[in-house]
């Protein structure tokens, strides 16, 4: 489940999970917008920061 928390008058994504099964869902991302667009950061115990950026979808052959 996912929903956006309103902390300080900034929306953050807060992803709820009772047993995550990633290393990357263990904390909440931090979001970054853009101009058009906005990427996300998960904090990672294995590789740190990891960044995910919103781009455009494409079929996998």
């Amino acid at each position: 489940m996912t929903k956006a928390v309103n902390l300080n008058n900034s929306a953050r994504l807060k992803i709820i999970i009772k047993n995550p099964s990633y290393h990357i869902l263990k904390s909440n991302p931090t979001i970054y917008r853009e101009s058009w667009g906005f990427y996300l950061v998960f904090d990672s115990p294995f590789y740190g920061n990891m960044f995910f950026r919103k781009g455009r979808w494409g079929l996998i052959k």
